[in-house]
């Protein structure tokens, strides 16, 4: 997805920043880069619309966009299409699950602003080794990195950064959970403002006698900042949500009797892939029947904020009368698999 739409992204700015006369292959090279980047996931389709607006507003106030100033709107129509093609088979219920909001009626915080931004904070300065101190260093970079990105074009500016403001006033706009994934398509965008900022910052600090090696400090230090990013790679291969280890807890703690219970985003899981045969529930009155019949209850559940959001009365009887027994963490942040338990 990164890949494309960076090739899409290229290609735009071929179209509208040159003088050279290109023929419609560019245009077309560009359709077909950014509707992979669709059919990958469809929020690239912001992509798109950050580039569309580009255009428009080179067009409309007549700055220079070239003598290709029209092919861009070839471009569009064919990654329109083309994307559309793609999601043919599925287009009905793929436009209802995109424009429905996500969990209607129910108050969480997924869908502050404010939660975004501390939780894309928080999942930065877990991979990034350093922590919090690194993190502030890389904002400052990133600041270098658009601050110099301005001086040569606005326009380019425009194209690294727009995307994100549109994504995150649409998600708000149809009151959409803000998750972090949901602004992926530019996070190639933002590694190129890193690197151009780390260029930037040598530039600044490399004075007298290091003026001639600028560029080997440069390269010396995008190599250490990728062999440190590297080393966070090992983090990939843990489980993004351990079912298994909850499975297997539950199984070697439960005796004969006991009832086992999945709620919402456990129930699929063990009754579809692990085949657990446990009882699911719906509601707190169901949760309360299970219990009457047996002596000792068992409760899976995972994604502590949407449970708490939409079932709030059945969460609250699990705050009063259950014990946590273990809690299985993955790499999903909030993912978290908690089992409990009630004793009579």
């Amino acid at each position: 997805m990164l890949l494309f739409t960076l090739l899409g992204s290229a290609a735009f700015l071929r179209l509208i920043g040159t003088r050279e006369v290109r023929g419609p292959w560019t245009a077309l090279s560009y359709g077909g880069w950014m509707a992979l980047a669709v059919a990958i996931h469809a929020t690239a389709v912001l992509a798109i619309a950050a580039h569309g607006l580009i255009w428009l507003a080179l067009v409309r106030t007549r700055r220079a966009v070239g003598p290709n100033r029209w092919l861009p709107g070839l471009g569009f129509l064919f990654a329109i299409g083309l994307a559309l093609l793609f999601h043919a088979l599925v287009l009905p219920q793929f436009v209802d699950t995109l424009l429905a909001p996500t969990m209607p009626g129910s108050a969480t915080e997924w869908k502050s602003p404010l939660w975004l931004l501390s939780e894309t904070l928080a999942g930065l300065t877990r991979g990034l080794p350093g922590g919090a101190l690194v993190l502030v260093g890389g904002a400052l970079v990133g600041l270098l990195g658009v601050l110099s990105y301005a001086r040569q074009s606005l326009t380019v500016t425009a194209v690294l950064l727009l995307g994100t403001v549109l994504t995150a006033g649409a998600m708000i706009a149809t009151h959409h959970n803000l998750w972090p994934r949901l602004f992926f398509f530019s996070a190639g965008f933002y590694v190129l403002i890193a690197m151009r900022g780390f260029a930037t910052w040598v530039a600044l600090t490399a004075r007298a006698g290091l003026e001639p090696l600028r560029g080997r400090l440069v390269t010396a230090l995008l190599a250490l900042v990728s062999a440190t990013s590297a080393a966070t790679l090992p983090g990939v291969w843990a489980p993004k949500q351990d079912y298994r280890g909850a499975l297997e807890h539950v199984r070697a703690s439960a005796a004969p009797g006991d009832a086992v219970v999945t709620v919402d985003m456990t129930t699929m899981p063990y009754r579809d892939c692990y085949t657990a045969g446990w009882e699911a529930v719906d509601n707190v009155e169901e949760l309360i029947a299970i219990e009457a019949r047996h002596p000792r209850t068992w409760l899976v559940y995972s994604t502590p904020t949407r449970l708490r959001a939409e079932l709030p009365e059945l969460w609250e009887r699990l705050q009063t009368e259950y014990r946590e027994s273990r809690t299985f963490w993955g790499t999903v942040r909030g993912g978290e698999i908690v089992v409990l338990v009630r004793e009579d």
